[in-house]
């Protein structure tokens, strides 16, 4: 596996506090079978005040990507933290692509 890691800054100063947001890249080799096994996915998610607005609707978009992309047989867990973690949706197979969707609060 290939992974790239990006920083929205060239350089970071020392005692300049500033947000800084890391992109990483997972690239994977070509698969040699035609069939996919299933697949184990964790979202883990910030929903605390400093996410309110943009950045929280585009946290729950990526979400939604992810879920609307699973198989009957892949599994999903859902883990949200502000001032502590909490595991909304343990590891498993959904029913409803759509019921993860109460466990945010904009």
């Amino acid at each position: 596996m290939n992974i790239q890691a990006r920083l929205d800054h060239a350089a970071i100063l020392a005692n300049q506090g500033c947000p800084v947001h890391l992109a990483l890249e997972l690239l994977a080799p070509i698969s040699e079978t035609s069939t996919r096994r299933p697949m184990a996915f964790c979202a883990l998610v910030d929903r605390s005040g400093s996410m309110s607005g943009e950045p929280l609707s585009e946290a729950k978009a990526a979400c939604e990507s992810i879920i609307r992309n699973l198989r009957s047989n892949d599994q999903f867990a859902l883990v949200v933290f502000d001032q502590i973690a909490e595991v909304v949706l343990p590891m498993g197979t959904l029913t409803s692509k759509s019921a993860w969707n109460c466990f945010f609060s904009d």
